[in-house]
């Protein structure tokens, strides 16, 4: 897995964000999600880097999340989701 910088990370995000306008259930959440609504987070003061970038949709909805993420790119980790899928 690659690491991005914190500038890619934002730009993924927001293209995430905006795919799932109106098609998927999905919402962002954590530290992206609010340095994407809050502009005082861009302040050098705020500044921060992300290591990742956190969806929430509703446990009804959780075929579609997983339907939307691999359009868009993303693949699950089959072991760890045998593991845990049922509690994420």
């Amino acid at each position: 897995m690659t690491a991005l910088a914190a500038s890619d990370i934002l730009a993924e995000a927001e293209r995430l964000a905006a795919a799932a306008e109106g098609e998927s259930p999905v919402r962002l959440l954590g530290g992206v999600a609010i340095a994407l609504r809050c502009p005082s987070a861009q302040l050098p003061a705020l500044e921060r880097s992300y290591g990742d970038i956190d969806v929430v949709a509703r446990g009804r909805d959780r075929r579609k999340l997983q339907r939307f993420l691999t359009v868009q790119g993303y693949r699950g980790l089959d072991q760890l989701n045998a593991v845990h899928g049922g509690a994420r």
